[in-house]
């Protein structure tokens, strides 16, 4: 039987623009099998039409990754049973690795199990079971709660809050330090006091919750490309580090730029 066309829906994660949604977009337009792609930025997916046995989602993946995104993927355990030796092993990983939306199978002989990464919603477990089946072993699913608590931990979304929740108990200090003659009249504090505080306090912001604009804009660098990452890193990056020199090296500024 050949080859036939198929559509398939990416999750696409990281984007934070139009501008995002184009870089990948063209990304994966480059991809071996690809015919057409469609990235949405409102509903974060990507709307691949391609050739089902040429299409490889492990190189989408990285590709995706290599200029500051991602795809969706997930990991789960596996028992195995009827395997017998290396060869076993070999055999089983292969047969699963060839599976569509499948990016990565490892097999361990001793514990029995398989861990897969794939891409959810193009993987077909009973497809992928049929296969193992067909190679003389069988395969059925894992069930841990550990592992689902930490996929949920994992989630984008899950870090993006967390990441907000942070920047809040910093950055509501800094506003109160940043009005704080408005605020309270009769509280004097040293400017160079201050500004040492406001220092302290926005560092762990710009480190923990806006590491992953400059993540971005730095990958995105090194393919010539730019997007919201860059604006953001550029941005808030040269406020900050105009601002520790101030802090911290005040004389070499003429007065009116302090």
């Amino acid at each position: 039987m050949g080859s036939q066309k198929i559509k398939v829906n990416l999750d696409v994660t990281g984007m934070h623009c139009a501008a995002c949604a184009r870089t990948v977009e063209k990304t994966l337009a480059k991809g071996e099998g690809v015919d057409s792609v469609v990235v949405n930025f409102a509903n974060h997916q990507a709307f691949i039409e391609g050739d089902s046995e040429e299409l490889q989602y492990k190189d989408l993946v990285e590709s995706v990754e290599s200029v500051g995104y991602g795809i969706k993927t997930e990991k789960n355990r596996y028992k195995i049973t009827g395997m017998h030796c290396a060869s076993c092993v070999s055999r089983v990983e292969s047969v699963v690795s060839e599976m569509p939306g499948v990016i990565e199978a490892n097999v361990n002989l001793g514990l029995e199990e398989a861990s897969i990464s794939y891409v959810p919603g193009v993987m077909d477990f009973e497809k992928v079971r049929a296969a193992v089946v067909d190679s003389g072993y069988d395969i059925e699913p894992i069930v841990d709660e550990s592992e689902a608590l930490k996929k949920t931990i994992d989630d984008p979304y899950s870090q993006l809050k967390r990441r907000l929740i942070f920047s809040l108990v910093f950055t509501i200090p800094v506003l109160i330090l940043s009005f704080l003659d408005m605020l309270f009249p009769g509280l004097v504090l040293p400017t160079a006091v201050r500004n040492v505080l406001l220092f302290l306090l926005t560092t762990p912001v710009m480190v923990f919750a806006g590491s992953q604009f400059f993540t971005g804009a730095w990958k995105l660098f090194k393919h010539f490309r730019a997007d919201m990452n860059t604006l953001i890193a550029v941005g808030t990056g040269s406020a900050f580090l105009y601002s520790a020199a101030v802090t911290f090296l005040p004389f070499i500024f003429p007065a009116g730029l302090q």
